[in-house]
C-alpha cells in the first residue's frame, strides 16, 4: 500500500471554504465532449466491462449472460463479437442527435472498431466539428 503525503490545497473540506471559489476564466469558454464507445459490447447492452464481468460468477453481467446466452464457457465473448453486425447503424442520425444535444460546442468523437469508415461533418454556423472514425 502506498502512503503518500497530499499537499495542502486552497480549500478545506467544508462548504464554507468553497463559497469563495471563483471559476477560472478558461472555464467560461470550456467545451463539452461526448464520448461514446460502440462495439461488440453493444450486443448485450448490459454496461461497460461486459466482456470482463460476464466471466465473474455472481456479477450482474454474469447472471445476465447466463439468462440470455448460457454459460460463458460454452458461449463466451468471442461469440458475442460474432453477433455484432451494426446493421442499424445510422451515423447521420447520431450526428444529428449530438448537434441537437449541444448546439454550440466543439465536439470530437473518436472511436475505433472493426468497421473502417470515416465521417467528418462541420457546421461553421454552429461552430461544431465532428470527427467520427468507425
Amino acid at each position: 500500500m502506498v502512503k503518500a503525503q497530499i499537499a495542502k490545497g486552497p480549500f478545506e473540506p467544508a462548504f464554507e471554504s468553497l463559497r469563495n471559489f471563483k471559476c477560472p476564466d478558461w472555464f467560461r469558454d470550456a467545451k463539452l465532449g461526448i464520448w461514446s464507445h460502440w462495439g461488440a459490447q453493444s450486443v448485450p447492452m448490459y454496461g461497460d466491462w461486459y466482456a470482463r464481468n460476464m466471466y465473474y460468477e455472481g456479477s450482474e453481467q454474469y447472471r445476465y449472460h447466463i439468462r440470455h446466452y448460457g454459460h460463458p464457457s460454452t458461449f463466451g465473448y468471442k461469440d458475442i463479437v460474432q453477433l455484432w453486425k451494426a446493421e442499424k447503424f445510422d451515423p447521420e442520425s447520431l450526428m444529428d442527435l449530438y448537434v441537437a444535444a449541444a448546439p454550440s460546442i466543439s465536439l470530437r468523437k473518436l472511436c475505433t472498431t472493426t468497421t473502417s469508415s470515416t465521417m467528418i461533418r462541420k457546421s461553421t454556423a454552429m461552430k461544431i466539428e465532428f470527427l467520427v472514425i468507425f
